[in-house]
């Protein structure tokens, strides 16, 4: 009987041995057969927006042919807006131009509606990263429509451009936009 025990566990041993031979065979070969490439490290930098006036051609409100500045306003007069921005970035950016109302201490309020904002087809428009964006045509119209009821009210205003990155936003719903806000200006009929 030790004599079957003993060729049972030389058989157990020598399985054992074998498997553990398998083994590393499989494994060596494997080895020979793979590779690893190191990538050198990847270095990202985010885009930047900066919208900004410029200090050579600064926004400016434009008063109708005829009229002095302090003239009282009269239906039907339309201002326009001269003057350039800028993008200082390095990002292309989406523009849009708005005309806000305001109070006197500058703060929105709603649209009195006496009032028509005309922005030219270049707007929304796109202002390449290092270019320049004329506001020419961008106008005020006091609607002819008015009557009694609104003489000698003052208005405020704050002209608004508005830019976002113009990359990956065409499904991005948002109000997200950097600004350049005028100096309030004020109107009196």
């Amino acid at each position: 009987m030790n004599i079957k025990k003993r060729i049972k566990n030389k058989k157990r041993f020598i399985i054992v041995l074998l498997s553990l031979t398998l083994l590393l065979v499989i494994g060596t070969t494997f080895a020979l057969f793979t590779d690893v490439i190191l990538l050198t490290e990847q270095e990202f930098t985010s885009g930047t927006l900066d919208i900004v006036e410029n200090d050579k051609d600064p926004i400016v409100l434009s008063l109708p042919a005829g009229m002095s500045e302090g003239d009282p306003i009269a239906p039907g007069d339309i201002f326009g807006f001269t003057g350039t921005i800028m993008n200082e970035g390095n990002l292309d950016a989406k523009i849009r131009v708005r005309i806000e109302e305001t109070d006197e201490a500058g703060d929105p309020v709603t649209a009195s509606g006496d009032w028509r904002f005309v922005v030219p087809g270049a707007f929304p428009g796109v202002l390449v990263a290092g270019g320049n964006l004329s506001l020419e045509g961008v106008q005020l119209e006091y609607l002819r429509t008015n009557v009694n009821d609104v003489q000698d009210t003052t208005y405020y205003f704050v002209l608004r451009v508005e830019a976002m990155q113009d990359r990956n936003t065409s499904d991005i719903e948002t109000d997200n936009w950097d600004q350049v806000v005028t100096e309030p200006f004020t109107l009196t009929p």
